[in-house]
């Protein structure tokens, strides 16, 4: 075994970055994203993941917005309420009691358009002329 290895489990530390963070699922108000989790940091060692996303408009970033923290060995997580046809950064970083590890992934998705319905209402017009009243 090499020896960095050896030293590595025997220590505690930030937790290694997530891997492989993807969106799964895409609608018009909800991103759904997964990912892999790194090294814990340490063999007895909890770790848990902070899910934080940011709006784009006109292809500009906004400001970031923690979602939630993510605990009990769960590995994916649905962000809600989104606008549709919009696009959205959403990054994951992995914590543990000794720290977060400040190198979160992040993927980029944009929300389905959504669907639009227009209902038309056909109201029939009432036109008067001097020989009296007829439907149009």
């Amino acid at each position: 075994m090499p020896h960095s290895i050896y030293q590595r489990s025997l220590s505690t530390a930030k937790p290694d970055p997530v891997r492989n963070l993807h969106a799964m699922t895409i609608t018009d108000s909800f991103i759904t994203i997964a990912w892999d989790p790194g090294y814990t940091g340490g063999e007895s060692l909890d770790q848990w993941f902070v899910v934080d996303y940011r709006r784009y408009t006109n292809d500009v970033p906004g400001e970031w917005s923690e979602v939630t923290r993510v605990t009990d060995g769960q590995v994916k997580y649905t962000v809600e309420k989104l606008v549709p046809g919009t696009k959205y950064e959403i990054r994951v970083f992995s914590e543990n009691v000794i720290g977060r590890n400040e190198e979160g992934q992040s993927v980029l998705a944009t929300t389905d358009q959504g669907m639009f319905y227009v209902m038309a209402v056909i109201v029939p017009i009432m036109i008067s002329d001097s020989r009296g009243i007829r439907n149009r």
